[in-house]
């Protein structure tokens, strides 16, 4: 009985573990130099979401562009300030604080599909 309970408790602990990890882990952003954007591609699960963090300076103009397969990935984005509107397709803003801003792709729709990204800041 009490092996059983342990067993529960490690499972427990490694979903919970791994749901974390997954939320946490972002890619960082960063251009080339004497760039202004850098496209991105992958693909997401149905349901499946990736993050992204860039460092920008106040007074940026940054977008954010997706396409897809499905046309159902949604774009939420966030800084020091909290989040921005969820859009699909494209963002744009011009950035009232310098530093980290994060960037959440979700693939609304009930298939997996492919996802090309751009990320500007000008």
């Amino acid at each position: 009985m009490k092996k059983l309970i342990g067993i529960k408790i490690l499972a427990a602990t490694l979903i919970i573990f791994s749901l974390a990890s997954d939320s946490l882990a972002q890619t960082r952003i960063t251009f080339a130099r004497g760039r202004t954007s850098k496209t991105l591609s992958g693909t997401l699960a149905a349901g499946g979401a990736r993050s992204y963090v860039i460092r920008l300076s106040i007074d940026q103009t940054f977008t954010v562009d997706v396409s897809s397969g499905n046309d159902e990935i949604s774009i939420k984005v966030r800084d020091v300030h909290g989040s921005f509107n969820e859009e699909f397709g494209s963002f744009e803003t011009t950035t009232d604080a310098n530093g980290d801003h994060y960037i959440t792709i979700r693939n609304t729709g009930r298939r997996s599909t492919r996802f090309t990204m751009t990320v500007s800041a000008y």
